[in-house]
């Protein structure tokens, strides 16, 4: 296991009580969508390298990027307090490495 996979597992072993969700890796390419608005709050992220874009489309339809995000940033996790419809949008700033989790696993751990 490399050192950056024990510190993420013991770092999340310390947060999650219940057991540890499992982490998919993930990997985005510059300027792809990582997570829309509308979208069904179904999972989290976790950028370990790169940097993501959080914006959102205004009224007139016109985009607005709110604030890049560097590595580390986890984004989505708000969502698993609500099951409202995500209410912005995440995009691939540049090419990025990172992890996804599933909210209903992380769910079942913070019990």
């Amino acid at each position: 296991m490399s050192e950056k996979n024990r510190c993420l597992d013991e770092g999340l072993s310390r947060l999650f009580s219940g057991g540890v969700p499992q982490a998919e890796p993930v990997r985005f390419q510059k300027g792809e969508l990582i997570y829309w608005e509308g979208r069904e709050p179904d999972r989290c992220y976790y950028i370990a390298q790169g940097r993501a874009a959080l914006g959102a489309n205004g009224l007139e339809g016109r985009h607005a990027v709110f604030c890049i995000l560097p590595a580390p940033a986890f984004f989505g996790e708000l969502e698993l307090l609500s099951v409202q419809p995500v209410a912005s949008e995440v995009t691939a700033f540049t090419d990025c490495f990172g992890y996804c989790f599933h909210t209903e696993e992380i769910r079942l751990c913070l019990r």
